[in-house]
């Protein structure tokens, strides 16, 4: 009922829902496969080395929305269901609205009507999952990411990493989910003697939790900028909330205000007095600093 007894104060712990994407074999469906009991729903055969249950590669988009049913209707023991991947659900969403419109092509529409009317399935299924999430379910999407151009309206052109999505099909899915995490290799350049930039990485894993220029990420969990490419480190960031949490934020902030010019630390240590002890907002306000810090040492 909508009255005054039915309002809700303060943070709630919620099922998560989080799209990953980044290049193949970089580990996305060993991600999916981290989080509590998954079920995997597609056709990768990235979970042919992992012990995971999965249902059988569906072969049109009526079977992905019976899958998800099956998963909001019955009796069962998952808590996560992996979608892996998108771009391998995309072309099964266009053939079902090419066959329902007698059209040979999603192109064959004309004028990009073809893509949205796509989004009306895409709808669909995120309703379905949603479905999931009101149960108690996790979700989880993985893609595949791409370069693509991006026109910049206040400037220069750029490359920068995408999903491997119609554009319109990824800023759906991007507002759906709570976290949007870009998968990559750490790696650090430096600049030799002669001005050569060279780089160099261990072939460690991240996820980048926030946009910038060269991809695009968001999360509503107050999450750290880069956190390594494990469900385990993502679930307990994404999770906390205790205080002691933010005793850890305030040291960690400290550390990084000693590295800061005296007219940034001047301007962290006021925008710290509006944050207080709200974890969340000292998250962010430590990946600004330290976006800010790198942009000085370049």
């Amino acid at each position: 009922m909508m009255n005054l007894a039915s309002i809700r104060r303060g943070p709630r712990e919620t099922p998560i829902s989080v799209v990953l994407y980044g290049p193949e074999g970089i580990g996305k469906s060993t991600f999916g496969a981290g989080a509590p009991n998954p079920i995997f729903l597609g056709t990768e055969d990235g979970t042919a080395q992992l012990d995971v249950a999965s249902f059988p590669s569906p072969s049109k988009f009526a079977d992905v929305l019976e899958a998800v049913a099956s998963l909001a209707n019955e009796e069962h023991e998952f808590k996560t269901l992996v979608l892996d991947t998108l771009d391998w659900l995309e072309p099964l969403i266009h053939a079902h609205v090419c066959k329902t419109n007698g059209k040979n092509s999603i192109e064959a529409f004309g004028y990009g009507k073809g893509y949205v009317l796509a989004l009306d399935e895409w709808r669909k299924l995120l309703a379905a999952v949603g479905e999931l999430r009101a149960k108690g379910m996790n979700v989880v999407m993985l893609a595949h990411s791409r370069v693509k151009g991006y026109h910049n309206p206040a400037g220069d052109d750029y490359d920068r990493y995408t999903m491997k999505l119609h554009e319109k099909a990824e800023q759906l899915v991007k507002e759906w989910a709570d976290a949007v995490l870009f998968a990559t290799y750490k790696v650090v350049t430096h600049e030799d003697e002669r001005g050569k930039v060279k780089a160099f990485g261990d072939g460690s894993r991240v996820a980048y939790t926030e946009h910038r220029p060269a991809w695009d990420a968001k999360n509503r969990y107050g999450l750290p900028f880069e956190i390594p490419l494990e469900w385990s480190e993502f679930e307990a960031a994404a999770r906390e909330k205790s205080p002691k949490s933010v005793e850890a934020l305030k040291e960690r902030f400290t550390n990084l205000v000693a590295t800061a010019s005296t007219d940034l630390a001047s301007k962290a240590q006021k925008n710290l007095e509006k944050v207080g002890n709200d974890a969340r907002k000292l998250t962010q306000l430590i990946n600004w600093l330290t976006a800010k810090l790198s942009e000085t040492a370049q």
